[in-house]
């Protein structure tokens, strides 16, 4: 298998981008690991920009989930809302 491109979708603007939301004590409590994960769909899988268009579908009403991870100066981790987009 090999990769042929790679893009990155940016949903539209949301009221929270910029926002710095703390992360819950359940996510605190979680180990911090990174899961690679490999999506495959048979021949007749749809087109890629139709994959697009569900991927912004799925993150608009979830904008953290196009945010980053990161430590504040306390070293707090935290979700900060700033729609880098979705690789």
């Amino acid at each position: 298998m090999e990769m042929t491109s790679s893009t990155m979708v940016k949903p539209v603007p949301h009221p929270l981008v910029g926002e710095k939301v703390p992360l819950t004590i359940f996510d605190r409590a979680a180990v911090d690991v990174f899961v690679p994960t490999m999506l495959a769909y048979p021949a007749a899988a749809p087109a890629n920009e139709a994959l697009k268009e569900c991927l912004l579908k799925a993150v608009a009403p979830y904008p953290h989930l196009a945010g980053r991870l990161a430590v504040d100066q306390l070293g707090r981790r935290f979700l900060h809302v700033n729609n880098e987009g979705v690789h």
